[in-house]
Parts: structure tokens; sequence; C-alpha cells
């Protein structure tokens, strides 16, 4: 566009005219876009534990401005406090707004981008065995369920010692007398932050041990009866917690070493054995003869 212009004073002279050109721009720059650069955690939620943003690049001559939350940001000069860093955002929501602006003053925004940052990881999953048979505290049991308790809304990863991989699937627990099972677990919540790792360990026995052995004393017989004992003591042989009773109801528990007086003639009894997880064997039942009579007084006494 042209335009012409000439001064006049009071007199009513007139300079000479002189052309004017001006340019009208009316068109605004493309309009800026903002994305996550990192949306963690589930795809298209805008949570994430990341701040750094996508922004499209600015065209020759635009001027851009940056707003955070309502403040004007300084986009040119990263040296500057007030520049967009990511790792100075607090958790929460943040809005996001970038204005471009030509030389012309025509301007466009990219609209308000919002986001929530969470970079706080949850707390570790509690793993614990439902029922810690036997002895208390050992971690060793006979039934291989375990309670896993996290906080709402976050997922549980799992793996065995091992492993490379994390999965979700909980794993199943391998019995073993001689094996310990090493179960870790971890919680990610739904921005992709991971807590720090928990593990459980145990061993799982649910075979039952071998019922007791019966323990008297023959060296002096001179019949080979296993059954039969001039000695006053007798006692069952195991490995593990022992048992002993007279009528399989009512149990006594027989250190190891200890024995048992019986009685003159026939003897029996029941015993069982316990092992560290709770698991008791079949009962045994025994029966054998004390005789410590001599043949001969045996002889006047069935005279008499």
């Amino acid at each position: 566009m042209k335009l012409s212009a000439s001064l006049r004073d009071a007199a009513g002279n007139e300079g000479k005219s002189r052309d004017v050109e001006l340019k009208i721009n009316s068109t605004v720059p493309s309009q800026p876009t903002i994305a996550l650069k990192v949306d963690s955690g589930i795809a298209g939620d805008q949570l994430t534990n990341d701040a750094t943003l996508n922004i499209s690049e600015t065209a020759a001559g635009v001027t851009r401005v940056i707003k955070l939350d309502g403040f004007k940001l300084d986009y040119y000069n990263p040296n500057q406090m007030d520049h967009y860093d990511p790792s100075k955002l607090t958790d929460g929501l943040h809005k996001v707004e970038v204005i471009d602006t030509n030389a012309a003053g025509n301007s466009i925004s990219s609209g308000e981008f919002s986001f929530v940052l969470d970079k706080t990881p949850p707390k570790w999953p509690l793993l614990k065995l439902v029922e810690d048979t036997g002895t208390k505290g050992d971690n060793i049991t006979r039934n291989g369920e375990y309670t896993v308790s996290a906080e709402d809304g976050v997922r549980v990863e799992y793996k065995v010692y091992g492993d490379a991989e994390w999965h979700t699937n909980k794993p199943v627990a391998v019995e073993g007398r001689n094996y310990t099972n090493i179960i870790m677990a971890r919680a990610v919540d739904k921005a992709g932050n991971v807590s720090d790792e928990t593990v459980l360990k145990f061993t799982l026995v649910t075979t039952p041990p071998p019922k007791p052995s019966l323990l008297i004393d023959v060296s002096d017989n001179i019949v080979d009866d296993p059954f039969l004992t001039n000695k006053n003591l007798w006692s069952v042989s195991s490995g593990y917690w022992k048992e002993y009773s007279a009528d399989g109801q009512n149990w006594t528990h027989l250190e190891q070493g200890a024995k048992v007086g019986s009685a003159e003639g026939v003897n029996h009894f029941f015993a069982r054995a316990t092992d560290e997880a709770g698991n008791v064997s079949e009962v045994a039942e025994y029966t054998f003869t004390k005789d410590t009579i001599p043949l001969l007084l045996r002889k006047l006494i069935s005279i008499l």
C-alpha cells in the first residue's frame, strides 16, 4: 500500500508531497505444539515422572514466550533462573503455554498444555508368609502361600533369584528341604516410578519326616530277637522333634539322647516325629518285651 503525504503551513505554503509505502502482514505464525518427551507409566494419561517437554521449533523472525503455571519464562536464555527447567518442577499439576509472535506483531498460542508430574516412588510391597508353621520365625513352613501388600493403584512386579526380568505373575514357591525360595517384589506407580525392592526368603517343606525307630539294647540276647531285652531303658531315634505316647493320644516330648524306663514284661507305646516345618510323621507303634528274671528263678516261680 502506498500513501502520499505533504505538509502545509499557516501561510498556505505547501511542501512537496512524499510517498510512503506500507507493508501489511496479517499472517500469524505456525501454531506451536507441546508434548511430553516421556509420558511415563500409562501412555496418554498426561501423568509422568519427567517434566521434559518437546516443543516445536520457532520459525525465522518469530519471538517466543513460554508461560508456566501463569508465569512468563525467558525462552531464549537457558542460563536465567526463570528458564523452563524440568528438574526444578515440584510434583503436581502444571500448565504450559507457548506464544509465538512474528515481526508484524501477529501472535498465536499453542493453547494450554496440562500434565501432572509425579517423581515420588511408591513404598515397597510387603511380603509375608500366610503361616510360618513349625518353629515361628525360622521361615521354614509347610504352607507356601504368602501375602502381598502394596499401595493402591500400583503395579506389583516380581522376580525370583536368578531371574533377569521383572514380571507381574506372582511366583509359586518351590518345595525342597534344602532349597531356599528367594522372591523379590517391587511396586511401579502410574507415573512409572519404581519402589525399592523387598525380599522374602523361606523354605517350603511338605514331605513329612520318616517315623522314629525303636532303640533298645539287645546286646545280651542269646536269641536273635530285636524286640527282647534285659535292659531297663529304651528310646526312639529321629533327627527331628520326637514324641512318645502310651495311648496314641497324649504325647510327651523326648529330648535327643533321653531314655525312658520300661516295665517288666510286655511294653507297648507309640512314637512320632515333627520336622521344622511342622510336618508330622506317621505314627510308629512298637511292642517289646523286657525280661530281667533269670531262667532258674522263673522256673521256681512257675512251680510255686
